[in-house]
């Protein structure tokens, strides 16, 4: 595989001192010892991006979606009644 693409960034003279004592270390480039732990972190968040889903709604709605969430629970006697009737029956022994 050509690698001819290229990225440049900024770095301190002792930033840059350090990475390179690094790389020497462990017997790579200055290319392999950064190009290494970038790949792995951008195909982790690749993965996870892609197993994640994203739903877009109205601001409207997301908001009132929030407030619903937000207020305090209220009963509903329907399952309030049926969980009366459950517990009342005594075949549960």
């Amino acid at each position: 595989m050509r690698t001819d693409e290229e990225i440049k960034f900024r770095l301190t003279a002792d930033e840059k001192e350090l990475i390179q004592w690094a790389a020497d270390s462990e017997g790579s480039t200055l290319t392999q010892f950064v190009r290494g732990p970038a790949l792995i972190r951008a195909r982790e968040l690749k993965a996870e991006s892609d197993t994640r889903q994203i739903t877009m709604v109205p601001k409207r709605f997301f908001d009132d979606l929030n407030a619903a969430l937000a207020a305090p629970a209220e009963p509903i006697t329907s399952l309030q009644d049926a969980a009366r009737r459950l517990l009342a029956r005594t075949d549960l022994d």
